[in-house]
């Protein structure tokens, strides 16, 4: 038999080895599947794009969290012994805790947007004000252009081809011809209506001017809503569509400094 100590139990729960501690290792197999279930529910039903669904994820992750650390300090002071099995040895304990790391990092992080459909991204610069701001917390629906084209007008996450991820607007299609004359949008020769633009006369003018370019069949030509502080295709030319992560759905919390109340919940991308 083994002596139980509470608070090595709660310790243990920390690292997610106090089920094995306290000597219950069906409840320690069961509760990790079962919090993935439920991710893989809250994703496929594309709850977790929305601030509810946002909530109820960080809520069951904290509910996990406490009863793996309350729940067996509470069976560890009531029982204080238990047999030893062959689960509570160093080494088992160890791989244990390796294969709940592996299993978090290629599931949960990796392979999340390909699994779940879903990212969650903070944007750090000013380059999408007023639509995002720096602080902003935004659900982006990584299985969106599966199914659907870009449209002019999404906001969109993608990757540089040197490897960063990039908040934008796609200003221009397949086969468009994009240009910009005194900081106006002209799409087809058709100057664009973009009431989310802002521009401040006090900043330095950033690619107020950009010579006609036409759009190959997979590009795609993305700005940022504040123009004259984005790094965007004036620099780094169009995208291709392979480079998008997802579309930007909601706002879903805002901190910078104090937290930003009025910036959240706030849907992001029309579905019009």
């Amino acid at each position: 038999d083994r002596k139980l100590d509470a608070l090595s139990a709660g310790l243990m729960g920390i690292v997610g080895l106090s089920y094995l501690y306290v000597g219950r290792i069906r409840t320690a197999v069961i509760l990790p599947l079962a919090g993935l279930a439920f991710v893989f529910a809250l994703g496929w039903s594309r709850l977790v794009l929305k601030p509810l669904g946002v909530c109820v994820l960080a809520g069951g992750a904290i509910v996990v969290f406490l009863l793996y650390v309350i729940h067996p300090a509470s069976i560890a002071r009531r029982q204080k012994v238990a047999d030893t099995r062959f689960y509570n040895r160093w080494y088992f304990y160890v791989g244990w805790f390796v294969g709940l790391q592996l299993l978090t990092q290629l599931v949960l992080v990796t392979f999340k947007p390909q699994l779940f459909g879903y990212e969650i991204f903070r944007i750090p610069s000013k380059s999408m004000t007023p639509t995002l701001m720096p602080g902003d917390w935004f659900t982006v629906d990584t299985w969106r252009y599966k199914n659907h084209d870009p449209r002019a007008g999404d906001v969109v996450a993608f990757k540089t081809t040197d490897g960063y991820t990039f908040v934008q607007r796609i200003v221009g299609t397949p086969y468009d011809q994009i240009e910009i004359r005194s900081g106006v949008l002209y799409r087809n020769g058709v100057a664009a209506s973009e009431p989310y633009v802002h521009h401040d006369a006090t900043d330095t003018p950033f690619g107020r001017d950009s010579a006609n370019i036409a759009l190959a069949p997979d590009q795609l030509y993305v700005l940022g809503d504040y123009r004259d502080q984005s790094r965007d295709s004036r620099l780094f030319g169009p995208i291709s569509r392979p480079q998008l992560i997802g579309r930007v759905e909601y706002i879903v919390f805002s901190w910078n400094r104090t937290i930003q109340t009025g910036r959240f919940p706030k849907k992001v991308s029309d579905d019009t």
